[in-house]
């Protein structure tokens, strides 16, 4: 197999030179038949080529029929792997997240939940594997109460699933600190709750967001204090836009397998959060 000669083309034809332009130009367009020939002499050499290479490296095809090819131990060739029918109808399949899983092509950050308040009195996320990941990311997106002034987002944590959530009066520690152009507050304690939006009361008047932010839950699944770091954004109750940081901790040496979130009052009436997993 000999690969094609790349033939030489023609001088351009240009009109700014009348002396040489119609010859030139007759050349240019005889020239077309060798190029087109030369590309595809080109295409099939090139397929000649890929297949004499993927022949070269495999091994016998002959009864290999419904086999995988994969990598050798020692990484100098290719081998035939026996694949199960169900192991084709997995591959085959819509489980995209258990198939990267299986491959070994996993999402670090995969979307785990999505909670969407309707006049809701609580949202609760459940779905924690220890095994699976080191931490939790939620996104609050625009978490908005009735009323318009005066709530604040708080959270609970539950040890048992979900079937009920710690609320004792220092069952939790918070400390928060909230910028208002200049002025900071800040404020901690025993609580019975986890401070999600700060100690400020929010305003979702007319074109206010409510809280938005993003908060992670560190290390749940370990028989140890549980932290949660949040940082948003609010309008407070007076009007003016606040940045809310705020770091709190479940005091109890145990580990956390659900999480609530709620309004100080009342119900949360929209917004969602979003619930990350965060792999090691």
């Amino acid at each position: 197999m000999t690969q094609p000669t790349k033939p030489t083309a023609p001088l351009p034809a240009l009109r700014s030179d009348p002396d040489t332009f119609s010859e030139r130009l007759e050349a240019n367009i005889l020239f077309w038949p060798t190029h087109l020939t030369f590309i595809d002499e080109s295409n099939t050499y090139n397929q000649g080529l890929s297949a004499a290479l993927l022949a070269g490296n495999l091994p016998p095809l002959t009864g290999q029929e419904l086999k995988a090819v994969r990598v050798n131990a020692a990484a100098d060739g290719i081998e035939m792997q026996t694949v199960t029918a169900a192991g084709w109808a997995f591959l085959a399949g819509t489980a995209t997240a258990a198939q990267q899983t299986a491959l070994g092509l996993v999402n670090p950050r995969p979307l785990l939940a999505t909670l969407t308040a309707s006049d809701t009195a609580t949202l609760e996320f459940t779905g924690f594997d220890a095994a699976e990941y080191i931490a939790y990311e939620f996104i609050f997106s625009d978490l908005t109460f009735a009323g318009g002034i005066g709530r604040a987002l708080r959270a609970r944590t539950s040890s048992n699933g979900g079937s009920s959530y710690d609320s004792g009066a220092s069952d939790y520690d918070s400390s928060v600190q909230s910028f208002t152009g200049t002025t900071l507050s800040g404020g901690s304690g025993a609580e019975a709750h986890m401070r999600i939006s700060g100690n400020l009361g929010m305003n979702t008047g007319t074109n206010k967001r409510g809280f938005t932010g993003r908060g992670t839950l560190f290390n749940p699944g370990a028989a140890l204090f549980t932290h949660m770091t949040v940082e948003g954004s609010l309008y407070s109750s007076d009007g003016n836009l606040t940045r809310v940081f705020t770091t709190n901790a479940r005091e109890s040496a145990a580990d956390v397998d659900g999480i609530q979130f709620y309004m100080t009052t009342g119900n949360i009436v929209s917004g969602t959060i979003y619930v990350y997993g965060i792999r090691g």
